[in-house]
């Protein structure tokens, strides 16, 4: 069986976002109790500012749908600039008409991560290096899930600077 891919190019990056934000305003209108996961980082943040616009205008509500963070980073201070949940408020959330129990994350800092990934079926994956950790961020899983970096005391200082690379860059 083939597989067919539609590839669309627009002339800038502000075109290509205004079609996402109109895309997903209309689904919204069409979806209203939509679940939807949202990624973070510099990407989508045109977006977030067409969707907040549409909010306002009254093209489109979050009032119904449930979001969920894609992404996060654990041992990353809560209000660092680059946690995915602080960028996901700070660019959509505080300002669209979403309630805050219809907001869900998965917390990194549990005490039990994979207790909490049981109970949400959410995919839990133990990684030990670097490496595996490069590694489990590039496996495309199609949806969300919990990354712990367990290594030894020796190899901390690189996966921690890895992880602080990724919280200042997303």
């Amino acid at each position: 069986m083939a597989v067919m891919i539609h590839v669309v190019r627009y002339e800038s990056r502000q075109d290509w976002a205004e079609h996402v934000a109109a895309r997903l305003a209309s689904f919204l209108a069409d979806e209203p109790a939509a679940r939807i996961a949202l990624p973070t980082g510099a990407t989508p943040e045109p977006v977030y500012a067409g969707m907040v616009d549409a909010v306002r205008a009254g093209v489109a509500s979050f009032r119904s749908a449930h979001v969920f963070l894609l992404d996060e980073f654990g041992g990353v201070p809560p209000d660092a600039k680059g946690r995915c949940d602080v960028m996901l408020h700070r660019s959509l959330l505080d300002h669209v008409d979403l309630a805050p129990q219809r907001y869900h994350r998965l917390d990194p800092e549990a005490e039990d991560l994979a207790a909490m990934c049981a109970a949400t079926r959410t995919p839990y994956l133990k990684v030990t290096s670097a490496a595996e950790l490069d590694q489990a961020l590039a496996s495309p899983n199609g949806g969300i899930e919990v990354v712990e970096a367990v290594v030894r005391r020796d190899d901390r200082r690189a996966l921690d600077a890895r992880i602080r690379a990724l919280a200042d860059s997303t």
